[in-house]
């Protein structure tokens, strides 16, 4: 399981990913390790996509892996340089110029076709001729990557890039060179340990009257402008999810603010840019651009960090949206890959993404669903088979982002289930308090397959509990107690105790485990009945559980004769360690 953090990644960082790849993928070198990470991170986000496009040639001719994306379109070359240390090997002219050559023997004539795939054979042959035959019949696009973890002089990367752009080819397929160097490399990382992977490389968007402000002090450029609706409301279609990754929030549904939207979308359209808040997106860099009479913004690594709602009302209307201008605002925050660039760059995207999402209300927990703790934690569940829901979405949303998952788990949920294990009286004060500081850090502290763990502990004893209102009270408690109990058997066999959870789920649970919970039950409601009182000081069973101090009292009621119930849990129990080995 990864270490997560919150600092600027380093190349310990990098070498830690390619590491766990190398678990997966024992028989690629560090190489070829380091283009299946960027194809990942950078291009695909499909982990067995990623590695497909890897070329495995000898004579691979400067085209790592090359990747074909149907729906967008667009073919994709990588070529990787995996150094030993960052920005200390400054790459070659004649290998970045022969790399950038590559679109014109693959958009050119035969003979420079030829020339490209002289001496290749098998799958980078194939690869090779299915990318020019994508590019020249069906109209994709070319883009192409050289990534590096040396450094690349700017009027090198300029020159390969106008090798690139001279391409005699359709100007709608005129392909595209990005150089990423070291520190740009840990740019992609960061953004990848953030969640967003792959990003968006890039939008275009026409835009009316633009006005742009500089704040000298911080370097950080804004643009606010109007712009078309309709064209808003197609970037869904264009680049779903991955444009809101930076979002706090998922697509949030029908509700009340959202209906309204989309009202306004039907009835009023030209009243909605005085009426709605708008979309702020921050990037890398802007280029501005005006050429017949048309003003353009192209965006570098874009995201809507405010507006999702507003984004996707406008796509579900696409009528009303045509009619309806809406004020966009873009935020320029230049990441140049040194710490203190990624500290002001995650603080200023946090302010502005706490400060904007003003229409639906904000919780803790939703400020923290891009933290890289998360961002690991759903990483790790995942390859465990695992759904890890950390951004609050509409129901349909999750059900499509899920549905090749067995197991759904919330990260509130998560929350509360590590937090009962260690004190029953935390669940009770709601999710909100649990990702709030100091709290937050100290329950995601732990590894993710023992945070896990006490989910399905959590989930047996709710399931136990469901319908029937004296256990509902009683369940914290209860899970605190039995986890007090269980925890060192459950930490020493934790992959042995999720596989036997997940077996015996349709059945409820592990037989031996669900009889122990089942006496700890009946001995937590014997606790109940003897502290309750008498006559007019008897206190109800919903006041008494809402006390803050019951866990150490019961343990101590439990440990003692006046408990009937221990003996046939501590049977129970035996023989569930026992099966998992204790």
């Amino acid at each position: 399981m990864r270490v997560t953090g919150v600092q600027a990644p380093a190349l310990e960082d990098l070498k830690t990913e390619i590491g766990l790849l190398r678990d997966q993928y024992p028989h690629l070198g560090d190489d070829d390790l380091f283009v299946l990470w960027f194809v990942f991170a950078f291009v695909t986000g499909a982990k067995e996509e990623a590695t497909d496009s890897l070329t495995g040639a000898s004579s691979e001719k400067g085209s790592d892996a090359i990747h074909l994306d149907h729906k967008a379109k667009l073919v994709t070359i990588v070529q990787g340089k995996y150094r030993k240390r960052l920005m200390a090997k400054p790459e070659s002219r004649p290998e970045l110029i022969a790399f950038a050559a590559m679109a014109q023997q693959l958009a050119g004539d035969d003979t420079a076709f030829e020339i490209l795939s002289a001496n290749l054979e098998g799958g980078a042959l194939d690869k090779v001729r299915s990318a020019r035959e994508a590019i020249l019949t069906r109209g994709y696009r070319l883009n192409m990557h050289f990534a590096t973890l040396g450094r690349c002089s700017e009027p090198l990367a300029e020159e390969a890039r106008r090798t690139v752009r001279a391409v005699d080819i359709p100007a709608e397929q005129l392909p595209r060179l990005s150089v990423l160097d070291g520190r740009q490399v840990m740019s992609v990382l960061a953004d990848y340990l953030d969640g967003v992977a792959p990003p968006v490389p890039s939008i275009e968007l026409r835009v009316d009257n633009p006005q742009e402000k500089v704040d000298e002090k911080t370097g950080v450029s804004s643009w606010i402008f109007s712009a078309n609706g309709w064209q808003m409301g197609q970037l869904v279609d264009e680049y779903g999810v991955k444009l809101f990754a930076r979002n706090i929030r998922g697509y949030l549904g029908e509700t009340v603010i959202n209906k309204e939207i989309r009202q306004t979308l039907r009835q009023d359209p030209a009243s909605f840019w005085y009426l709605n808040n708008g979309i702020t997106i921050v990037c890398d860099e802007v280029l501005f651009e005006r050429a017949r009479g048309r003003d353009r913004l192209h965006l570098s690594n874009p995201q809507v960090i405010n507006g999702q709602q507003t984004t996707y009302a406008l796509h579900a209307e696409p009528k009303g949206a045509a009619l309806a201008d809406v004020s966009v605002r873009v935020i320029r925050i230049a990441k140049r890959g040194e710490s203190d660039d990624f500290a002001a760059y995650d603080a200023m995207v946090a302010r502005i993404v706490e400060a904007t999402n003003s229409q639906n209300k904000i919780k803790a927990a939703d400020l923290r669903s891009n933290d890289r703790i998360q961002v690991g934690i759903e990483r790790d569940l995942h390859q465990l088979g695992y759904y890890y829901q950390r951004k609050r979405a509409a129901p349909s949303m999750v059900a499509a982002s899920a549905r090749r998952h067995e197991w759904r788990v919330r990260k509130e949920d998560m929350a509360r289930a590590v937090a009962s294990c260690e004190d029953s009286a935390s669940a009770r004060r709601g999710t909100d308090g649990l990702f709030e500081e100091p709290r937050y850090k100290r329950l995601f502290r732990y590894r993710t397959d023992h945070m896990l763990s006490r989910w399905w502990l959590w989930k047996l004893v709710e399931s136990h509990a469901r319908g029937q209102t004296n256990l509902q009270w009683a369940k914290w408690v209860t899970l605190r107690f039995l986890w007090s109990d269980l925890a060192p058997v459950i930490r020493a066999h934790p992959s042995r105790f999720i596989g036997l959870c997940e077996r015996s789920a349709s059945q409820g649970g592990p037989a031996q485990l669900e009889r122990a919970i089942g006496h700890a039950f009946k001995g937590t409601l014997a606790y109940y009945r003897h502290e309750r009182g008498k006559g007019p000081d008897r206190v109800e069973l919903s006041t008494f559980f809402k006390r803050q101090d019951l866990d150490d009292p019961f343990s101590r009621f439990w440990s003692s004769r006046k408990n009937p119930h221990r003996q046939r849990y501590e049977k129970s129990a035996k023989r569930f360690s026992g099966s998992l080995g204790g």
